[in-house]
């Protein structure tokens, strides 16, 4: 039986193109860089053309934060791009004086049982007792 010459499989969340490595350890070992800072970084990786709008580069650093290996920091300054998956928010702290929302906890509660429906008038279901011709549908 011959084999085929397929490929490695790589685990899931490696980088294996040169763009990305080179983006990801700019940005581990700079901090938060600008897309024109990565672009001047990318002009020494083989294969990297130094496009003017900076498609190729956006839709790298795109790909790498949905995988949650960067992130878009916008500052005053402009818009920059970090190592690491976005900080989780924090919660905005309550104020001083304020009743908290009421919380209920459901599952530690009597069992519903809902109430008796409406009485049936007299001979409501008497058709339950005539025998039916053919076949259930």
């Amino acid at each position: 039986m011959k084999h085929l010459n397929t490929p490695p499989r790589h685990a899931a969340g490696t980088v294996h193109s040169a763009i990305n490595v080179t983006i990801l350890a700019a940005l581990q070992s700079n901090g938060p860089m600008s897309i024109s800072q990565l672009n001047y970084t990318l002009r020494r990786v083989d294969g990297y053309s130094d496009d003017t709008d900076c498609s190729r580069l956006t839709a790298a650093l795109l790909k790498l934060r949905q995988r949650r290996q960067t992130h878009r920091v916008d500052t005053p300054r402009g818009t920059f791009w970090a190592f690491g998956p976005q900080p989780a928010a924090e919660l905005p702290a309550v104020p001083v004086g304020l009743t908290p929302p009421r919380q209920v906890n459901v599952m530690h509660g009597p069992v519903y049982r809902p109430g008796a429906g409406p009485t049936l008038r007299p001979g409501a279901l008497d058709y339950k007792a005539i025998a039916r011709r053919g076949h259930a549908c």
